[in-house]
């Protein structure tokens, strides 16, 4: 009979701890979060960069790029989704958004097409990024000054601890041998000071 109760006790334990495991590794942080800022929704009549120079004074904010709305009718032309950059957290996306419309976007607003979820299975051990700087002011971020090592990489910009922080690229730990091989040599050969740094 004592026996039965210690393996009992035993399992019990066991499940407790499976489950506050379980508690810690879904639990969600603002950083699991990747949002853009759309800046406006234009029609299909001209090629779209050439939108792009109508933007000028948001360039230091971020990059842009388009989403296509494809509804192509009279009643519902296609439209473009002109959106700057990527911000890694609610947070951050709040400040950059205040900062747009301070320049005069009124109708801008925050987007995220929901395929940018960290925490998810494919993403949750996404926690490393290549730090370029970090600036008390948004204003001083200024993100045409960063080199990309290639066209792939995409440029996050963070808001945490009083800083703004820019990351060239989002990285799981598997990833990080060939960051620090490849990526970190080049860039301090070209005399950008870059290090990894966990972002979440």
């Amino acid at each position: 009979m004592k026996t039965k109760s210690i393996t009992a006790f035993v399992c019990l334990l066991c499940l407790v701890n499976i489950t506050l495991l379980k508690a810690q590794s879904t639990q969600e942080s603002e950083y699991d979060y990747i949002y853009q800022v759309e800046v406006e929704l234009v029609s299909n009549q001209k090629p779209l960069k050439s939108y792009w120079k109508n933007y000028k004074n948001l360039q230091d904010l971020g990059e842009f790029c388009t989403y296509t709305l494809s509804q192509d009718t009279p009643e519902l032309p296609t439209k473009h989704r002109i959106v700057l950059g990527r911000y890694v957290g609610k947070s951050t996306v709040d400040r950059v958004l205040a900062e747009v419309k301070k320049r005069g976007y009124k109708n801008a607003r925050i987007w995220s097409d929901g395929g940018f979820l960290l925490g998810h299975s494919t993403g949750k051990d996404v926690k490393y990024g290549l730090q370029m700087g970090a600036f008390k002011s948004l204003n001083q971020v200024n993100v045409q000054q960063y080199l990309k090592y290639d066209k792939d990489t995409i440029l996050y910009i963070q808001y945490k601890g009083g800083a703004y922080k820019v990351f060239m690229g989002l990285y799981a730990p598997y990833s990080l041998a060939s960051v620090k091989a490849e990526m970190v040599p080049w860039y301090r050969q070209k005399g950008v000071k870059v290090f990894v740094q966990k972002f979440r």
